[in-house]
Parts: C-alpha cells; sequence; structure tokens
C-alpha cells in the first residue's frame, strides 16, 4: 500500500531539483547519446489493449505546473497556452503487489518549452492513481518502455538542438518506485568517474568503492541488532558505493543495495580521496572502532535522499527498514581496514559491514 501524499511531496521535492537542473541532464542525455551504439533502436511499446491501466480515461495525472489532467479524448489535450501529450506507456507490478500498474510518458509543451515527465500509475483495488511523477528532460524521443522487477527502463533520444549532430544512438535509463516517489538508478553498478589516487593515497577510500559490503551490524535509538538475531533484516543487507564525481572539496555518487527484502538506492557525499580529514580525529590520526578488525582514519561521509522500493515485506522487516534508513542518515564519518564501520557525529559505530567476498 501506498501512502500517496507522502510519495508525492516527496517527488515534488525531488522534481524542483531536477527541473532546475534539466540543462545540465539534457546535455548528459546528449553525450551518452552520442556514444551510444548506431542502428536501430528498440520499437515503441503500444498499450496493451482497451483495458490498458495507462488509457483510462478517469486517471488523473500530475503535472509539474500543479494541473491535474486527464485524457478522455485521445492521447492529446490542449488548451490556447498548453498542449499535453501522451507519448508511451509500459506495463508492469511497480509495487510488488501482484496489480498491473503502468508507467507513463507526458510531454508538456508551453511557449516552445517541451518538458517530458514519467508517471507511476498504480493501481488498488478497482482504482488507478498517478502516485509519483519525475521531469526527466526536454524534447526526448521515446524509442521504448518497459517495466520489469518493479524497474522502468527507458530508451530515449534527445531531439532538436539536444541531439548530437548525425547521431542515430539512443540512451538507456532506469527508474524504480520507492517511499520517495520515482527515483533513478544504476542497474550496472560501473563508476562513471575513475578516483584520481596517486600511489599510497586514499587506499582506504579507494577500498570503500571496490567492495560490496554486507551489514553485520545495527545500532540505533530502538535497535541493536547483529546478522542472524532477531528482529535482525530477513536477508542479507548490502551496500555498493558507486563513485559519480569527484572534486577538490569532495566526492558524490549512489548508493545501491538490498534491504534483505527491498531494494536500497540512495546518494552518499564524503571527502575527496587521499584528503586527510582532521575533524573527529584521535591524537594519532587513528581510531579504535569497538568490533573492527585493524580500524583506520575517520573521513567525512553523509548519506541523502535514501529510499527503497514498496515490497511488502512484513511488520518486523519493515521496521528493520525504517531503523536501517534511519541510520543511514545520521552517518557523519566512516572507518574502513578489513571491515567497513558507518559512525555517527559522535563516533557511535551505527553500522558495521564487512566485504562480501571476506
Amino acid at each position: 500500500m501506498i501512502t500517496t501524499q507522502a510519495t508525492q511531496a516527496a517527488s515534488a521535492a525531488d522534481n524542483f531539483s531536477a527541473h532546475a537542473s534539466a540543462g545540465a541532464l539534457l546535455l548528459v542525455l546528449a553525450i551518452a547519446a552520442a556514444c551510444a551504439p548506431d542502428g536501430p533502436p528498440p520499437n515503441g511499446t503500444p498499450p496493451d489493449g482497451p483495458e490498458a491501466v495507462a488509457i483510462r480515461e478517469d486517471i488523473i495525472y500530475l503535472m509539474q505546473d500543479g494541473a491535474g489532467i486527464t485524457f478522455s479524448a485521445g492521447d492529446t489535450l490542449a488548451d490556447a497556452d498548453v498542449r499535453y501529450e501522451r507519448l508511451a506507456a509500459g506495463h508492469g507490478d511497480l509495487d510488488f503487489d501482484g496489480d498491473a500498474d503502468a508507467a507513463v510518458i507526458i510531454a508538456r509543451e508551453e511557449r516552445g518549452e517541451r518538458l517530458t515527465s514519467l508517471h507511476a500509475v498504480v493501481t488498488q483495488g478497482e482504482t488507478a492513481e498517478d502516485v509519483s511523477f519525475r521531469i526527466i528532460g526536454e524534447d526526448l524521443e521515446i524509442r521504448n518502455i518497459s517495466i520489469s522487477d518493479g524497474v522502468v527502463q527507458l530508451a530515449v533520444v534527445a531531439r532538436g538542438n539536444n541531439r548530437p549532430t548525425g547521431s542515430r544512438g539512443y540512451l538507456s535509463v532506469s527508474y524504480m518506485l520507492t517511499t520517495r516517489g520515482i527515483v533513478p538508478v544504476r542497474l550496472d553498478g560501473h563508476a562513471r568517474v575513475a578516483l584520481p589516487l596517486a600511489e599510497g593515497e586514499g587506499g582506504e577510500t579507494a577500498k570503500l568503492h571496490m567492495e560490496t559490503w554486507q551489514l553485520d551490524s545495527l545500532t540505533t535509538g530502538e535497535m541493536m541488532a547483529q546478522a542472524d538475531s532477531p528482529g535482525f533484516a530477513d536477508g542479507a543487507v548490502t551496500l555498493r558505493f558507486v563513485p559519480e564525481l569527484v572534486t577538490a572539496s569532495g566526492i558524490e555518487g549512489v548508493v545501491l543495495g538490498s534491504t534483505g527484502c527491498n531494494q536500497l538506492v540512495g546518494s552518499y557525499r564524503g571527502e575527496t580521496p587521499g584528503m586527510p580529514d582532521a575533524a573527529g580525529q584521535a591524537e594519532n590520526g587513528r581510531v579504535a572502532t569497538s568490533g573492527m578488525a585493524n580500524a583506520g582514519q575517520l573521513h567525512q561521509m553523509t548519506f541523502f535522499r535514501m529510499a527503497t522500493t514498496l515490497r511488502s515485506c512484513g511488520d518486523d522487516q519493515a521496521a528493520f527498514e525504517e531503523s536501517l534508513v534511519r541510520a543511514l542518515n545520521s552517518v557523519r564519518r566512516f572507518v574502513v581496514s578489513d571491515d567497513l564501520g558507518l559512525l555517527s557525529s559522535t563516533g557511535e559505530n551505527l553500522l558495521r559491514l564487512s566485504s562480501e567476498d571476506g
């Protein structure tokens, strides 16, 4: 079950940021399209018949201007100033409840500006509702849309001035419906940037990004649990750190993982590899974190926009996931050697993880 108001609020907050950076997003799309392989793209995906969720006339689609619109007479809607067009739809289960849902692409055009948005239409009983939307770019051509295991996969091309001259390539992008609304996800887990580490520098930060980490213990105000103990996750809890941007002031990237039931996605920010973190260090520059082998230096780290998919996993697992996300949001430092410790601002070891490969 989705709490629509909460999901819409989180989606609106993310869309403010997405709209403000539409130009930067389009530059990424254009560059990626130029690098994508040539040749014919996948065919578009038409609706699955007159009963398809995406073409129900009673659905009110949320739009970035605050309007709620319905397509009661085909795939277009226009007045004197604004034109809306329903471009494509994919069908599948977005919230893992077994019901048929839809991911719908809508273009809004006003005074020559054309914004494209992705909408999550979820069915609950006899009703279907647009529970979240996200602006995904300007003047995009949608070549394919599909839903598999809760993931919306798009093949898109940036048109007009946003498309490199002579390019026939397309870009594959993926999204999931989460507790924060629709969020982009990285399925391949590959870094977009190389870590610029001089020899002998940043070894701990490099190790952070080279491993898949498995949670061994979780400590919060509500919970203190270890793997295989009552109250812990139903399955393995994992985290991967994928760097996307390295600057003089820090490193940013995405966090991918599993809660033991749902997929976990979010972002993190830390210090630049090889640069010492003066704050919060012990006198000898190292920290002896309880329960960790060969603990090393402390480094700054924060998590933000953490979210999970919407699979129903039972009350105990739901409580664990809430504690997990709360703990990640409280992290301010990390220390890594044989194990990985994620610490609070006061040095409390909130999460202790070990390499999945041992």
